[in-house]
C-alpha cells in the first residue's frame, strides 16, 4: 500500500478543520442550554470525523514506522491513548446531551474544556514531533518509488546483455 506526502497534507488540513470546530465548541459552551443542541450535533460530527482521521493517521504512522526507527514507540502509544480518550469523551458527551439541559451542560463543561485543551495540545504535539518525521520519510519513500522503474529497466537491460554474452557472468 502506497502512502504519499498528500496523505500527510490531508491530515494537516483536517487539523485545521478540527481547530475551527473546537472554537465552535468553546463558543457553544457559553450559550447555556441554547448551545446544547449545537454541542450535541457537533460532538457527533467531531466523533465521526475524528474516528476516520485517527484511522488514516494510524495507518500512515504504522507504515512509516516500519521503516523509521526514529519514531519512538512510546510516543506513538501516547498518541493512540490520546485518540482513544478523545473518542470516548465524545461518545459520553453525545450520549449525555439529548435533551440538553442546564444541569447536564454544567456537568459536561469541564469534560468539554478538557477535551478541547487536550485535542489542541495533541494536534500541536503531532505537528511538531510526528509530522516532520513522517514528511521526511514519505519523501524518501516517494523518491525510492520514482527510481523503481529506472532500476527495473537497468536490471532488464543487464539480463538481456548477459543472455547475449555481452556481459560476462564473472
Amino acid at each position: 500500500m502506497h502512502v504519499t506526502i498528500q496523505d500527510l497534507q490531508h491530515l494537516k488540513e483536517e487539523h485545521d478543520v478540527f481547530r475551527m470546530q473546537l472554537d465552535v465548541v468553546e463558543a457553544a459552551m457559553d450559550l447555556g442550554t441554547r448551545g446544547g443542541a449545537v454541542l450535541r450535533d457537533l460532538s457527533r460530527e467531531l466523533f465521526l470525523k475524528l474516528r476516520l482521521h485517527v484511522r488514516r493517521e494510524s495507518r500512515l504512522a504504522v507504515i512509516v514506522s516500519r521503516r523509521l526507527g526514529r519514531i519512538d514507540a512510546a510516543q506513538l502509544a501516547k498518541f493512540a491513548i490520546e485518540h482513544d480518550a478523545a473518542l470516548e469523551t465524545l461518545r459520553v458527551i453525545r450520549r449525555s446531551l439529548p435533551p440538553p439541559n442546564e444541569t447536564t451542560l454544567r456537568h459536561l463543561r469541564p469534560a468539554l474544556r478538557m477535551l478541547v485543551s487536550s485535542l489542541r495540545r495533541h494536534m500541536c504535539d503531532q505537528e511538531q514531533l510526528l509530522f516532520p518525521l513522517l514528511h521526511q520519510e514519505l519523501a524518501a519513500m516517494e523518491a525510492e518509488r520514482a527510481q523503481e522503474p529506472e532500476r527495473a529497466a537497468q536490471s532488464a537491460s543487464y539480463a538481456l546483455a548477459r543472455s547475449f554474452g555481452l556481459i560476462s557472468p564473472f
